[in-house]
């Protein structure tokens, strides 16, 4: 007897429009891309940026993004190329702290945000 075909995970694009579906999640445009990209928040800090209208990347290159905190070292959360329409960070992105976006060669991780950089800033409670 054949297996029940099983439904399909839901990709990262799902889970991040799900996401922003949610009364509670905070949205938090970036400095700087005219609207076109925007940081969502979960109430546990899961983070996902939504590219609305954002540039792609040029062949070669990527975005890179990090979590900076007021009193932490930023910390890495992730690559992705703008043609995509949304991405996980893999960074928790905490109330106060800032995610920076700037672009990088691709295959490269730099070891610090890179300018020119956006920048979306979540508020205190």
């Amino acid at each position: 007897s054949a297996e029940p075909a099983r439904p399909a995970a839901p990709t990262a694009e799902q889970l991040a429009f799900s996401l922003l579906a949610k009364p509670s999640t905070e949205r938090v445009p970036f400095a700087g891309s005219g609207g076109g990209l925007l940081l969502a928040v979960g109430s546990g800090g899961r983070a996902a940026l939504v590219v609305r209208g954002l540039e792609p990347a040029a062949p070669g290159w990527s975005y890179h993004a990090w979590v900076v905190s007021a009193d932490e070292r930023p910390a890495y959360a992730g690559a992705f190329s703008g043609r995509e329409r949304a991405s996980f960070l893999n960074a928790p992105v905490p109330a106060g702290a800032s995610v920076v976006v700037g672009l990088a060669p691709e295959g490269r991780t730099p070891s610090r945000p890179v300018q020119p950089a956006l920048v979306a800033t979540r508020s205190l409670p």
